[in-house]
Formats: structure tokens, C-alpha cells, sequence
């Protein structure tokens, strides 16, 4: 409103205009708070992401062995059918039927290939273990034992189709190497999701 006073001129906001300013500010300030809490939540979380999976080839009784390592808690976020893995323990016992979905699982997304000819995989264990990592503490692993029939010579061109948990948690990573006899793993090459053509891009192994 405005009033003529002593020749001034002065105006007042209703007190409706002050009280919705108010609220317009308030609810601001929330949601400023809110994005700083999701922000550094979302960083928190990128810094201590979970370690990555590990892959270890080797040869072992003439077979071509391949042990293969994942956070149970990765694991379970990129397939919510393995949800029980989560309740277990470190050598406790999983399930048959609960097997049969990893081993499901596993098949579809990892294959080898020695020149250009798909090598069978058999899974021959499944387990979960604990593990230690100074920024996340103590998580489960799950650890699987996979063999091919084929000796070390045989291999000729090696290509790794793989993308467990990657295909869900694009953060995730795969780390893979060679062990030699009474050797510590030799360092083959680390990879995270990419696909080609609505497939996991082939790795190339160089063995040693």
C-alpha cells in the first residue's frame, strides 16, 4: 500500500509477500543442505569404492586354471538374485541351488576364447572368504575355481570376453593375472566396462 505523508511517499508489502519470502528461502536453504549431503555422500562412496574383482590364470594338473575373486557386495547390487550371498560368512556354506545361480551367472558374463574357438569352462569351486582393505575395513569375498581342458602350450591367441558386476556397477574394474609356478602373479592388463556392439569388448591375454 501507499501513503501520502508529509509529502513522502511510502510503501509497505503485505505481510503475506514477507511470510511467502520466508518460506522461499527456507526451503532453499534445505535443499542447498541436501545436495552438499548427496554430493559428499557421493564422494565418500567414490573414494572408498570396494577393491576390484582379480583374475588369476595359470596352469595346474595340465588344465588351463582360472581363479576369479568378487566383492560379494558388488556382486550382489549387479544381480539381486545373489542377495543371499550377502548373509554369509567367510567359509560358510552356500547352498546348492545358490551355486547353480552363480555358476549361471558366471557363464554369462565371462568367456575365453583361444584362437577364435571358445574353450569350455567348468566351475569347479565356489566359496566366500573375508578380506581386509584399510579404506572400507573387512568385506566378503566371493571366490570361484574355473577350469578349460587345455595345457598352457596349446594356447595359442587367449581373448578374455568378461563383464561380471561391471555391466551393473560401471566403477568396477577387473584386474587379471598369470601365475607361474612358485611365482608371484605376473601383471597381464586391468579393464573396466566397455562393450561393443551389446558385448563385452574382447581383452587380449599376452601370457608370458
Amino acid at each position: 500500500m501507499i501513503h501520502a505523508n508529509s509529502g513522502r511517499v511510502v510503501s509497505r508489502v503485505p505481510a503475506f509477500i514477507h511470510h511467502s519470502l520466508a518460506v522461499i528461502l527456507i526451503a532453499m536453504f534445505l535443499i542447498a543442505l541436501f545436495l552438499i549431503a548427496m554430493f559428499a555422500n557421493i564422494a565418500s562412496v567414490a573414494a572408498h569404492a570396494l577393491p576390484d574383482s582379480v583374475l588369476v590364470f595359470s596352469e595346474q594338473n595340465n588344465k588351463l586354471a582360472l581363479s576369479i575373486k568378487i566383492p560379494t557386495e558388488d556382486l550382489v547390487i549387479a544381480n539381486g538374485t545373489l542377495a543371499p550371498l550377502s548373509e554369509l560368512s567367510a567359509n560358510d556354506k552356500i547352498s546348492t541351488p545358490l551355486k547353480a545361480q552363480i555358476s549361471d551367472y558366471v557363464a554369462q558374463h565371462l568367456k575365453l576364447q583361444n584362437n577364435g574357438a571358445k574353450l569350455p569352462l567348468t566351475v569347479e569351486g565356489v566359496s566366500v572368504e573375508s578380506a581386509h582393505h584399510e579404506d572400507v575395513g573387512t568385506y566378503t569375498l566371493l571366490s570361484l575355481s574355473l577350469y578349460a581342458p587345455i595345457r598352457r602350450t596349446e594356447l595359442v591367441d587367449l581373448t578374455l570376453h568378461y563383464d561380471a558386476v561391471m555391466h551393473e556397477v560401471r566403477n568396477h574394474r577387473a584386474m587379471v593375472y598369470w601365475q607361474q609356478p612358485d611365482n608371484k602373479p605376473i601383471f597381464l592388463t586391468a579393464f573396466g566396462y566397455r562393450r561393443v556392439d551389446g558385448q563385452p569388448k574382447p581383452v587380449e591375454l599376452k601370457l608370458p
